[in-house]
């Protein structure tokens, strides 16, 4: 029993690790685009890309919180 609470230990934990890597690859993505970003007439396809990049990183947050939940 022991044995697999360790387990399930260093799985949520390489589960955190992960999330928070994904989550700092998106926040990255979205400095990039902002250095990118004209500073008049923007066009759609970076607003688009912006919305997706921001919708991920609220999954991603959503996902992590779920797994240091589930500690």
């Amino acid at each position: 029993m022991a044995a697999t609470m360790i387990d399930n230990d260093s799985s949520v934990a390489a589960d955190v690790s992960e999330g928070e890597a994904r989550i700092k690859a998106i926040e990255a993505d979205i400095a990039d685009l902002e250095r990118r970003w004209p500073k008049h007439s923007t066009p759609p396809a970076l607003l688009m890309q912006l919305d997706e990049l921001e919708q991920a990183l609220t999954e991603a947050n959503a996902a992590l919180q779920e797994d240091s939940d589930g500690e």
